[in-house]
């Protein structure tokens, strides 16, 4: 039974810092401190206490994972050895690390302190592995996301020479795409502007054509009718007012085609307006595109990208950097079932027990050995419990008859 005797090793002086600092690491392991405090020895003390270094190391750990995850994620996007720090996105990366962190070790926690004591002994029985299991799968899955951003920092220079590498390699193909598209756009613009200034050009050079001709004719008749002309007579006549009607008529003609040819000629110079432009502004346009192409190239700056890479060149050191963080969040596991029963373990038990006894809990064995097991021990527990109450019962009659003996107007 637990007892308010203090031991041994609770004589030796500790500052009282040192002191907090083991109770800390004690309740990082889950265990109950002040059973530890008062009743235990120094090797119970030692271990717990390596327990909770481990499980807090662990929130530590997850937390600069976490913190460098949440940076490489968020972080505005550039050249791979681009160095600039942005403090609104560390400050954001240190507040969602510290939670991550805190996730996490209260989850190792509660593994640790729900994962019991095994059966006591060094060996890890096949039957204590098993219920291990489901705790030993929830720690590798945490190890192994832990681990990965912390790779990526540990081999950060290597990285960002391979990503930076990567990054201009792309960048060279998004342009040489971007030159293939504008180059293409380029002569089709060419070709359009030509077939349009081609067409706007024949139909002004014919009513321009059209127009000289009817000019050059009312020009010689000008002159026949002044007598300008070798075979010609001086004078408007009957043959003068034909010919000019029919030129008026011509020209009437001409300038009626001219009207309704101008909303036809308007388009073709709006089009040819429109790719002219276009292939003035090819240049720009193939400069715009190429700023979009580096943002593009910066977005493959990204965690999943530097983790790829990382496997690539870092051959086996992710490997081992990922085992190491495995034994780390799966060890205090494996060491607690390896753990023989101490002290503490004893004096918990007891504790356990006391505190039952004291809340009327019965707790029934195990129904391993079968039914019969279950009603003998039914049996003997209230055989015993029918003993208890009996001689409680001859003791409480002797008191009485004592106090009668002593003081019967008492009773009177």
């Amino acid at each position: 039974m637990v007892t308010e005797q203090t031991t041994e090793s609770n004589s030796i002086q500790d500052s009282p810092g040192d002191r907090k600092f083991l109770k800390f690491l004690w309740n990082c392991a889950g265990a109950d401190v002040e059973l530890l405090d008062k009743h235990c020895p120094p090797a119970d003390h030692s271990k717990y206490a390596g327990l909770g270094g481990i499980v807090l190391a662990t929130g530590v750990l997850a937390a600069l994972s976490a913190g460098y995850a949440f940076y490489t994620i968020f972080s505005p996007k550039g050249d791979a050895i681009d160095n600039t720090i942005f403090i609104g996105t560390i400050i954001g990366s240190i507040l969602g690390g510290l939670l991550w962190g805190l996730m996490i070790f209260n989850l190792d926690r509660f593994i640790i302190s729900s994962t019991g004591k095994g059966d006591g002994e060094e060996s890890i029985s096949w039957s204590e592995f098993k219920n291990a299991i489901p705790r030993i799968i929830m720690a590798v899955i945490i190890g192994i996301t832990m681990s990965k951003p912390l790779e990526i920092r540990i081999m950060q220079s290597e990285i960002d020479a391979e990503l930076q590498s990567k990054q201009n390699a792309y960048l060279e193909k998004l342009n040489a795409e971007t030159d293939t598209i504008i180059n293409k756009k380029a002569v089709s613009w060419k070709i359009q502007l030509d077939k349009t200034e081609k067409e706007l050009k024949e139909k002004q050079d014919y009513f321009e054509l059209r127009r000289l001709e009817l000019k050059d004719q009312m020009k010689a008749l000008d002159d026949e009718a002044a007598g300008k002309t070798a075979n010609s007579t001086v004078g408007m006549g009957p043959a003068y007012r034909s010919k000019k009607a029919s030129l008026d008529k011509l020209e009437a003609e001409r300038l009626q085609s001219v009207e309704a040819a101008k909303p036809e000629l308007s388009r073709l110079q709006k089009n040819a307006d429109i790719y002219r432009e276009k292939v003035q502004n090819i240049e720009s346009e193939r400069e715009e595109l190429k700023k979009v192409n580096v943002s593009r190239k910066n977005q493959l700056d990204g965690l999943l990208e530097r983790i790829q890479i990382s496997h690539e060149i870092g051959g086996l050191v992710p490997y081992a950097i990922m085992f190491l963080l495995l034994m780390i969040e799966t060890g205090p596991i494996f060491f607690k079932l390896m753990m023989t029963k101490g002290a503490y373990d004893y004096l918990q038990d007891n504790k356990k027990k006391i505190i039952l006894a004291k809340s009327g809990i019965i707790q029934h064995p195990p129904h391993a050995e079968g039914d019969k097991a279950v009603v003998e021990y039914h049996y003997l527990q209230v055989e015993a419990m029918s003993d208890v109450a009996k001689r409680a019962n001859e003791s409480w009659t002797q008191q009485v008859n004592s106090d009668i003996k002593e003081n019967p107007e008492k009773f009177l």
